[in-house]
């Protein structure tokens, strides 16, 4: 976890670490995404409907809009990066804040 200076808020995120998630699983990335900004003003506009979960990586919500949400979730994650921190792929299609340059 780091703190966001230009915000004073929580990122629950740790520099140079990946984050765990499955390609595959569309709702875990998405979980792990809002859960790193879950202190931010951002994180309930990027609520997804309710029968989303219920249906879980089988529901049609992944095939257009959810992959939007993803995309906007790691766009707003990124905003949060810290100076000299980009929030990206890695060499090894690793998710994470990574020093940039690196």
């Amino acid at each position: 976890m780091f703190i966001d200076e230009q915000t004073n808020t929580k990122i629950y995120a740790e520099l140079g670490t990946a984050i765990d998630f499955s390609f595959s699983d569309c709702l875990d990335l998405y979980s792990e995404l809002t859960d790193i900004i879950r202190d931010t003003p951002e994180y309930t506009s990027l609520n997804i409907p309710a029968y989303v979960y219920d249906e879980g990586n089988s529901s049609d919500y992944w095939v257009g809009a959810g992959c939007n949400k993803i995309l906007e979730c790691i766009d707003t994650v990124a905003l949060y990066a810290p100076d000299g921190y980009t929030f990206s792929f890695n060499s090894d299609s690793e998710l994470g804040f990574w020093e940039v340059g690196q």
